[in-house]
């Protein structure tokens, strides 16, 4: 297996580059079969860094997961900016797109979409940090799509819709059900928040 390498867009040296090179090899991992199943002994292999120095700066398995899960939706968050998904002429239609993408992202790595139920029950601070900045971050871009209903409203929305897709994600990491049957839910789910009933929602 080759050794893992720093990513050219960050000018990294030092204690940061290593940092750096744990969390690619990390990612670099879980995306190989039974990647979310992976050990700190081999991410410290992969990234060419002693245990101990792993530990140092990434002081338990369940913290690491979160740096590289959050590094992994920030490139899902790039490629849902720059689709088509937001730019649709309803916010039914923008909404339904960008979160089928979105979904899509996990159910295409599905490593991933086992990780973030891992991380969602963990009470680890550093762990929640990552997940509410994850939170923060796919909320603007769902209220971007949701342009044109009030923001109260709007937030109402994204919440439901949010535990529905987090249900979703734990059953299908599980196999309990199919990715097609888990869009269905989460279509259904935006059927009956903006659809159903669509009159009380515009402004």
């Amino acid at each position: 297996m080759t050794k893992t390498s720093i990513d050219a867009r960050k000018p990294l040296s030092g204690p940061a580059a290593r940092r750096e090179r744990i969390i690619v090899a990390a990612l670099d991992l879980i995306r190989q079969p039974g990647g979310g199943s992976v050990q700190m002994r081999e991410v410290a292999e992969h990234a060419d860094v002693a245990l101990g120095t792993l530990y140092r700066n990434f002081p338990s398995r369940m913290e690491l997961m979160a740096y590289a899960y959050e590094r992994w939706r920030e490139g899902c968050f790039e490629k849902l900016l720059s689709s088509d998904a937001v730019q649709g002429a309803t916010y039914v239609e923008r909404f339904t797109n960008v979160t089928r993408l979105d979904y899509s992202f996990l159910e295409q790595e599905p490593s991933f979409c086992e990780i973030s139920v891992m991380l969602s029950r963990s009470s680890d601070l550093n762990v929640a940090a990552c997940i509410r900045r994850i939170r923060e971050k796919s909320y603007e871009i769902y209220l971007r799509a949701l342009e044109g209903v009030d923001r109260a409203d709007a937030l109402s929305v994204i919440d439901i819709f949010a535990a529905v897709m987090e249900g979703q994600a734990s059953l299908f990491a599980t196999g309990r059900v199919t990715g097609e049957a888990a869009h269905a839910a989460m279509e259904r789910c935006i059927y009956m928040l903006l659809v159903w009933n669509i009159d009380s929602m515009e402004r």
